[in-house]
């Protein structure tokens, strides 16, 4: 073995020093494929989705800075301060290789370089060094880019696959159609200083780029033209599209939901592509639907849905309070649910459709029954059957509901008060007067009124009602 060993290493020592252009093409072929196998090293699965994931909390940072105020503006202000930093040291950190990697000296960006330029003074094809290039342009799409710099290079040597591969051969055209959709998704995601240093570029000269920087949705229409169902083309568009409905400059309303639609449907056809990705993919489509809902509550919460048929009527104030007479021996709480909502009729639609959604959605149990606005009696039974089962309970206060139910209900929500102080949480949907009966100072209100906010206030809530 060792004799055989020799006359290998002899035969790669021969070819390492020699100036033949066929060990010359050997060599730049092996430093290539190298290079190949040191960019799926470089950036493992949880590198790439924590590089993701920290230019996400950035964007998120950057938006909810928009429409902050006061100290809090200030605190996201000096936050979105350590974006460099922390890019810069996150890029450090996964260049500390350890002792098992292919290499600890060259980055794949260096050794596509080498080799390429190698293989370009060979007899080696054009179609081959393409295809080389197109891995090379992801080695400089995946890594941090800081100063604009490096995300134009990775552009530029995608748009030099698409110029220079041929289009009518089908054995290459993943290369050219995956390289349309980096281009747009690149285009798309990166900040106004990235598309300036764009068309400062080399590129600006090409008329058909300069289409793409000006509409690079049609980037992905190219791409999907020359390879149909592409899990990784779907990918970056479905991304894209939830990028420009969060962060794009749309004009109206509908025109952002037209993007979140997409952006739903485009990642859920990508997970039926590649099922291993549907993790990954799964955590954007939770996050559209929740951009859904929410745009759908709001219109909804607009309209306040149609009246109830219930609306005009008059609960029996007598019957109450012969029903009320019984509340005291109504039960110890079982405790079988997180949450039981106190509300107005009116409101029942809003609530059912968004905010107990979005409980559920972070993993909060509700009460499964509903209330019966009907008669006065069926109401107190139901509510009183939801707070005896549920750690705790949402007053969700309005106007609606202080004229027709809080005379109803009052009695039972204060008496519970008395033997159960920690069981209420209060909703202001509407800017409305607090009841007296209720001790303001003691009890955790969540403001509701304010749109922008709501997102925020269910965070929030939802930790009050995890609480002990």
């Amino acid at each position: 073995m060792k004799e055989k060993a020799k006359i290998i290493e002899d035969q790669i020592g021969e070819i390492v020093e020699s100036r033949d252009p066929d060990d010359i093409k050997e060599k730049a072929i092996c430093i290539v494929e190298q290079g190949y196998a040191v960019l799926f090293e470089e950036f493992a699965d949880n590198e790439l989705e924590a590089q993701q994931k920290l230019v996400d909390s950035f964007e998120l940072i950057k938006a909810e800075q928009n429409i902050s105020i006061g100290e809090r503006k200030d605190l996201l202000c000096l936050a979105s301060k350590y974006k460099v930093n922390a890019r810069r040291l996150l890029c450090l950190a996964f260049n500390c290789k350890g002792a098992d990697t292919v290499t600890n000296e060259r980055s794949s960006v260096e050794m596509f370089q080498k080799g390429i330029q190698y293989l370009r003074d060979t007899s080696y094809s054009m179609e081959n060094i393409y295809i080389w290039t197109y891995y090379y342009a992801m080695s400089y799409n995946r890594m941090p880019d800081i100063s604009n710099v490096i995300g134009v290079q990775a552009v530029d040597l995608f748009w030099s696959i698409i110029v220079n591969l041929p289009q009518d051969n089908e054995s290459i055209s993943i290369y050219r159609a995956r390289a349309y959709a980096y281009i747009g998704h690149k285009i798309i995601t990166q900040n106004e200083a990235f598309n300036t240093y764009l068309s400062k570029s080399t590129l600006a000269s090409d008329k058909k780029f300069l289409a793409l920087l000006k509409a690079p949705l049609s980037a992905f229409k190219l791409a999907i033209a020359e390879l149909p169902d592409d899990e990784v083309i779907l990918n970056r568009k479905g991304i894209s599209l939830w990028s420009m409905f969060k962060f794009g400059s749309a004009r109206t309303e509908n025109e952002k939901n037209e993007y979140l639609e997409q952006a739903e449907k485009t990642l859920s056809l990508s997970i039926s592509q590649n099922p291993q990705q549907q993790v990954k993919i799964a955590e954007y489509l939770t996050t559209i639907l929740t951009g859904k809902d929410f745009l759908t509550a709001r219109r909804l919460r607009i309209r306040h849905f149609k009246p109830s048929t219930n609306y005009g009527l008059e609960y029996n104030l007598h019957a109450a309070s012969l029903f009320q007479a019984d509340i005291g021996s109504a039960g110890v709480p079982h405790n079988r649910y997180d949450y039981f909502i106190i509300m107005s009729g009116l409101n029942s639609g809003w609530i059912q459709c968004f905010l107990q959604n979005q409980l559920s959605i972070q993993m909060v149990d509700g009460w499964p029954g509903a209330i019966d606005y009907g008669y006065c009696s069926s109401l107190l039974e139901t509510t009183i059957g939801g707070i005896n089962e549920c750690r705790k309970s949402i007053l969700v206060l309005s106007k609606d509901f202080l004229k027709r139910e809080w005379c109803v209900l009052k009695t039972i929500i204060t008496k519970t008060l008395k033997r159960r102080s920690d069981f209420l949480r209060i909703i202001m949907l509407e800017n409305c007067d607090i009841p007296p009966e209720i001790d303001s100072e003691h009890l955790s209100f969540f403001d509701f009124t304010d749109d922008k906010k709501i997102p925020i206030k269910i965070q929030h809530l939802k930790l009050a009602l995890l609480e002990n």
